[in-house]
């Protein structure tokens, strides 16, 4: 008798664990992608991607190739969340620079001299430019500026 009782609490739990696990798949990430139109895609709460992959942020700009856990048992998007996440999507692509121009640092430079003389944010300029993040502006330097 404790035997069956045995057996059979064990396929309970074996059953409820596997309807609590929630559903996952992976996403390999293609250019131009953000983190807002591959939850889209898989209509999925972008702060859902974003707390399974704690690599990224939100605002990163995604690497191709980059491979994200999406959670399938997440919550689907309302009609309201969609018409956000169209919106923010939108405004990120308005704000993608048309070309680029390359500037050699000269002597005494900083990074919000180059800011002001291209009118653009110094934000912009260190987003395009990842080295500034782990080094100082030098003399000779080639920044690419939005």
């Amino acid at each position: 008798m404790s035997l069956r009782i045995l057996i059979t609490t064990t396929a309970i739990m074996l059953f409820s664990w596997q309807a609590m696990a929630q559903q996952f798949s992976s996403h390999a990430v293609k250019v131009g992608e953000t983190v807002y139109s591959i939850a889209r895609q898989y209509k999925v709460n972008p702060a859902d991607i974003l707390k399974y992959n704690k690599e990224i942020a939100e605002g990163d700009v995604l690497k191709p190739n980059t491979i994200l856990v999406i959670p399938m048992g997440a919550k689907v998007l309302s009609a309201k969340d969609s018409i956000a996440l169209n919106l923010k999507q939108l405004k990120e692509e308005q704000q993608k620079p048309v070309a680029f121009i390359t500037h050699k640092v000269r002597k005494r430079e900083t990074i919000f001299s180059i800011s002001q003389k291209y009118n653009v944010s110094e934000e912009d300029i260190k987003r395009y430019n990842t080295k500034l993040y782990a080094s100082q502006l030098k003399k000779g330097i080639r920044l690419k500026i939005p």
